[in-house]
């Protein structure tokens, strides 16, 4: 299908293929291009092996934004006592032409009012982002040596571009109630 619309998001050039039989098949969708909540995004192709109740994934693309070069994952999404667990088996990204790695220890687990993240970290060998549970219902994000330019794939005004490196910390305590309370640091040294 050559449109596909929904809300203000839409998607460009698409196919998708789905054959499941008795909890076994597979699946696979492409869009070469789309605009999701105003960003243009490039190319994403995702893919999945049925059997049973678990699904082997893959989610490729090239040129997501700006400065995502490269995204390659593959995992598992397997049933958890709270509801699924996912897992990223093998990853390939290229962000600001630098090779990251997920930590191959990862897990996510989600249900309806849980979350549970273990050794959910990703680096280029200078730089780390670290997302953990709080209580298994908060979230802690930790930013070491981000490059800021990073937001400009996200401004709608493309009149004001920022750069510079971050470290940054930001705590919600409960990400399931309605107005949650966000706590933070952000650390720039030099703002371009």
């Amino acid at each position: 299908f050559p449109f596909f619309s929904l809300d203000k998001n839409r998607l460009f050039n698409n196919n998708a293929y789905i054959n499941l039989k008795n909890k076994l098949g597979y699946l696979s969708m492409h869009s070469d291009s789309s605009m999701i909540n105003a960003m243009r995004l490039g190319m994403i192709d995702l893919s999945g092996n049925v059997s049973g109740d678990s699904i082997q994934w893959a989610i490729i693309s090239e040129y997501l934004l700006d400065s995502v070069e490269k995204v390659s994952l593959k995992g598992l999404l397997t049933p958890h006592h709270e509801g699924y667990q996912v897992k990223v088996l093998n990853n390939d990204l290229k962000i600001y032409n630098k090779r990251w790695k997920l930590n191959p220890d990862n897990s996510f687990a989600f249900g309806k009012g849980y979350i549970d993240l273990e050794n959910f970290n990703i680096t280029d060998g200078s730089r780390t982002l670290e997302v953990k549970d709080i209580l298994n219902k908060g979230l802690l994000v930790n930013v070491n040596r981000f490059r800021f330019d990073a937001i400009n794939a996200f401004l709608p005004d493309r009149k004001m571009q920022f750069d510079g490196e971050v470290v940054s910390s930001l705590r919600i305590n409960d990400i399931f109630i309605k107005s949650p309370d966000v706590y933070g640091t952000f650390i720039i040294d030099q703002m371009t």
